[in-house]
């Protein structure tokens, strides 16, 4: 079973989530994608150049072909989505969902310009290799985590094993990894730590940053941990979690966890009494906390956040298209409100995207449904098929969230099965341009 979590981080106590690390770190040497050109023409578009942009079958949409390293791996799949560094420039990890995986960079204002080139920055193999920190028989099945940035780093952390079952023990812990935007270089932040892990037996399935404190938070699967990463001290501390009641959730750190779907074999029903609400960790008295008047829609885990510090507001969302609203300054103090939800009918919600003035959510579905939210309303106010407009995306699993760049753009990531014949995809949406395209129902 897929696991997901997502992590908001505001300015008091509701999620305060931190990695960081300058010990010792590795180096990867880059690999320069070639000099883009546009894609030939009758070119198959689920195979196209990789690297390279191309445009879509309706105006307002690119792609990129997530290409392949010189350390691997062949990029099929992307879980960890698409995030935003702090000039507007896009990274998306890539992997092959068993041995290794890597991470990619699209400059800033680069989705604007026809040859624009999303290239390789580097893998969690070739790191680790360059420092002596990667074991006989080890994996980094994927980053689950969203690239999140502090100073001049991109974050990102391993997670090598995906059920919820025991076999993680079976696997080393997690690595925290980060690109260098000024050295240009793809570093191992975990070598420096006890055991070369940042903790045994764990992996990280999704991680914030606060930029404030300069620390990373990450969450755990499939037992849900909180830890925390100090990038000055290079050293990660495992904070504990919620008294969930059972070994192993689903969940995503902020704090909710849940998933209705969950089969006996993986622990079965979540008692409503714990997980149809929100909890908390309140990093300056280190405990956690349940707020039980913050009630979720069912007990299903938040998977994604975006949120507007100067007006101390966050909107998220689930899987089943639930968005909900976090207020720093209610009347009361910070409050919690359900928005509105898309068609239940609809697929696995993976990608929700709040434009930047906090007015409108896109939400898309695994259906290829694309929803437009009017967020003061909870209203929806277009509803598309994505995959008739795009046909080169049908079948395919859509992913990510919180990933603008400067030019009202956002993105996310596309990708098949694992024994897809092509590789994963970056995909940039400009809604604008989108809707006015899409005929109107």
């Amino acid at each position: 079973m897929q696991q997901t979590w997502a992590l908001m981080f505001n300015r008091r106590t509701l999620v305060r989530t931190a990695i960081a690390s300058l010990g010792a770190l590795a180096m990867t040497p880059l690999a320069r994608a070639a000099e883009s050109a546009p894609l030939a023409a009758g070119a198959n578009p689920h195979e196209p150049a990789a690297g390279r942009r191309f445009a879509g079958a309706t105006d307002g949409v690119w792609y990129w072909r997530l290409p392949e390293g010189p350390g691997g791996p062949r990029p099929i799949q992307s879980w960890s989505g698409a995030g935003a560094g702090p000039e507007g420039e896009i990274y998306v990890g890539g992997m092959d969902h068993a041995t290794n995986t890597a991470l990619y960079r699209l400059e800033a204002g680069g989705g604007a310009a026809p040859g624009a080139t999303l290239r390789y920055v580097g893998d969690a193999r070739s790191a680790s290799r360059a420092v002596g920190n990667w074991q006989p028989g080890e994996v980094a099945e994927k980053f689950h985590t969203r690239p999140a940035w502090d100073g001049s780093r991109v974050y990102v952390a391993t997670l090598s094993h995906s059920n919820l079952d025991d076999g993680y023990r079976q696997r080393r812990g997690f690595h925290w990894y980060a690109y260098d935007t000024g050295r240009d270089a793809f570093q191992d932040l975990s070598a420096g730590e006890p055991g070369g892990v940042a903790a045994p037996e764990a992996g990280v399935v999704s991680i914030v940053a606060d930029r404030r404190r300069h620390l990373i938070y990450g969450v755990s699967q499939p037992t849900g941990d909180l830890y925390r990463y100090d990038i000055a001290a290079g050293r990660t501390t495992r904070l504990g979690r919620p008294a969930y009641g059972r070994p192993y959730v689903y969940g995503r750190l902020y704090l909710t966890a849940g998933n209705p779907a969950t089969t006996p074999a993986a622990g079965g029903p979540y008692d409503p009494a714990i997980f149809d609400h929100v909890h908390r960790f309140d990093p300056a008295t280190g405990r956690f906390e349940e707020l039980e008047t913050w009630r979720l829609r069912e007990t299903r885990a938040v998977d994604a956040a975006q949120c507007f510090p100067t007006a101390g507001l966050c909107y998220l969302c689930d899987n089943a298209g639930n968005v909900y609203r976090f207020a720093e300054h209610g009347p009361d103090g910070p409050a919690w409100s359900h928005v509105g939800s898309i068609d239940p009918g609809a697929g696995r919600n993976w990608v929700f995207q709040v434009s930047p003035r906090g007015e409108e959510a896109y939400l898309l579905t695994t259906e290829g449904r694309f929803f437009a939210m009017d967020l003061p309303s909870g209203r929806i106010s277009r509803h598309l098929d994505l995959f008739a407009l795009e046909p080169s995306l049908r079948g395919l699993q859509l992913y990510g969230y919180d990933a603008w760049d400067r030019q009202g753009r956002f993105y996310f990531a596309a990708f098949g099965r694992p024994s897809a014949a092509f590789d994963a995809r970056l995909v940039a949406i400009d809604p604008a341009r989108f809707l006015a395209a899409a005929p109107t129902p």
